[in-house]
């Protein structure tokens, strides 16, 4: 069985791989496009181009545009309410991470951090919150303090608010 779905894959990678080039289209500007309707909050639409994008990047064996691209699916899943497909492609994307990538990377980073966002959809709280303990700890061996742990602390703020412990403290040393 697993054979057809390899199969079903490489078919599908192939068309859509010959429909974007003979649209010019690569990638990296369906990444573009995806994030950018992202950001404009059409989440559906979004979803639909980097999902496009992933296929591609993979086919292209780009681990790291892959990665990116799933990460901004599972969100746009988990927008839309689809948590328990949002999860399972997050954790997709923190596996290829974690074969691909040194255990310290930002792609292993980030894909915690993703992971921990599908969980506010889920509501496993707890659960986030470990993860992005994972996200900040990393963060920080990589990048220090700065703007690359703001949206980690911001989010953990978020469980805890809805966890009833606004004025609890956290220790991430």
């Amino acid at each position: 069985m697993k054979a057809h779905y390899k199969f079903t894959f490489i078919l599908l990678a192939m068309v859509i791989s010959q429909a974007a080039t003979a649209q010019g289209t690569t990638a990296e500007s369906l990444f573009a496009v995806g994030e950018q309707l992202y950001h404009k909050g059409k989440f559906q639409s979004s979803s639909d181009s980097l999902e496009k994008a992933a296929v591609l990047f993979e086919w292209q064996k780009n681990i790291s545009g892959q990665i990116k691209s799933l990460h901004l699916v599972g969100d746009c899943k988990a927008t839309l309410g689809d948590c328990e497909k949002a999860q399972a492609i997050i954790k997709r994307s923190l596996q290829l991470a974690k074969e691909n990538f040194q255990p310290m990377s930002a792609e292993v980073a980030e894909s915690f951090y993703y992971l921990a966002r599908t969980c506010g959809c889920t509501r496993l709280h707890d659960e986030g919150i470990g993860y992005l303990k994972k996200s900040i700890e990393l963060k920080r061996k990589l990048f220090g303090e700065g703007t690359e742990i703001a949206y980690d602390y911001n989010f953990i703020g978020y469980f805890f608010t809805n966890l009833g412990q606004a004025r609890q403290r956290i220790a991430l040393s």
